[in-house]
């Protein structure tokens, strides 16, 4: 799992390239987007934009990035500029900024959508895991306010891999309110128990038999979230994995701006995490966000947990593909 981590951070936030497109303007309570499209046709970008977007951390990153880019005469005056956050990036300089990254990273642009391949070779041992993994994911933003994510990996040797996406979400719009007031529905009748570390037991528990957890009709997020139930209080709100039913569709809305999100996965699992800890970074408009305004909806494989619990369910063999998918779909509630 580390490994994996350590892949979808060096693939995504260090080789981060940047955007701004029509999906992130209906939901612009997407506050730590794993990847973020460019327009540059279209869109003025300025530093205090990208940094809005990205948050801190990950402007720093697209910085560090940037330095490493060949440009013209131009360059140092253009890293100046950067670096200063005070005059506006223009639509010429982003343009040639783009087509830069077109030449170290895999970018297609259709008139229906862009798409960003990313991918990395693990070598064989490497963080003692075995074997030479190829990993790649494929972002695909559709002008109808849909996104894909396309995960793909291959071994020579049989090894774990249970790649996710980690952003976080709020449909408020600017995370004017938390997530507390949004609906949920889950296609999902059991989850997996948590111990007082919020490691997985091994146990699966029904969401019948656990009120807190039943999303199985449309329900308030926030109305169960500091309920007495013991595995409510392990997570401090909910952190837990829910093991998803045949149709493996997630549905989330916010009645008062009436933004709603479907998510539909070719996923076994979707780890729910309702941010109930206060962020060490400033990850949105240089602030740190209060607990419960974001949301994640972490698809993969149940988690690895005690006694190697549910490792069958991360094991690639030699020379097979692993070959997962999400789709998350934006619109209005009508």
């Amino acid at each position: 799992m580390k490994r994996v981590l350590e892949y979808i951070y060096n693939s995504i936030c260090k080789n981060l390239i940047l955007a701004i497109s029509v999906f992130l303007l209906l939901v612009v309570g997407i506050f730590s987007s794993i990847t973020i499209t460019v327009n540059y046709k279209e869109q003025n970008s300025s530093n205090e934009i990208i940094k809005k977007i990205l948050g801190e951390h990950s402007y720093c990153q697209l910085i560090e990035n940037f330095t490493s880019v060949d440009m013209d005469n131009d360059h140092e005056e253009n890293l100046k500029l950067l670096e200063k956050k005070e005059k506006l990036y223009t639509n010429e300089k982003l343009y040639f900024f783009y087509k830069e990254l077109q030449k170290k990273y895999k970018l297609i642009e259709t008139e229906e959508y862009v798409l960003l391949n990313l991918s990395r070779v693990s070598q064989d041992k490497e963080e003692n895991y075995p074997g030479k993994l190829y990993a790649e994911v494929v972002y695909k933003i559709y002008k109808d306010f849909k996104l894909d994510i396309i995960y793909k990996a291959d071994s020579d040797k049989t090894t774990l891999v249970n790649m996710t996406n980690h952003s976080y979400f709020n449909l408020s719009g600017n995370i004017k309110r938390p997530v507390t007031d949004f609906n949920l529905k889950l296609d999902c009748d059991s989850f997996l128990e948590l111990d007082e570390t919020s490691i997985p037991t091994g146990k699966i528990l029904k969401v019948k038999d656990n009120k807190p957890f039943d999303f199985t009709e449309l329900k308030s997020i926030g109305k169960d979230i500091d309920d007495n139930n013991q595995q409510i209080k392990f997570g401090k709100g909910y952190d837990h994995a829910f093991l998803l039913k045949d149709d493996k569709k997630i549905y989330v809305e916010d009645p008062k701006s009436k933004r709603n999100m479907t998510i539909q996965t070719s996923q076994d699992a979707v780890v729910i995490y309702t941010m109930n800890s206060q962020q060490k970074k400033n990850t949105y408009m240089g602030k740190l966000p209060p607990i419960r305004h974001g949301i994640c909806f972490e698809t993969q494989a149940p988690p690895i947990g005690k006694d190697m619990c549910f490792i069958d369910r991360s094991i690639l063999k030699e020379n097979e593909q692993y070959l997962q998918s999400t789709t998350y779909s934006f619109g209005l509630i009508k």
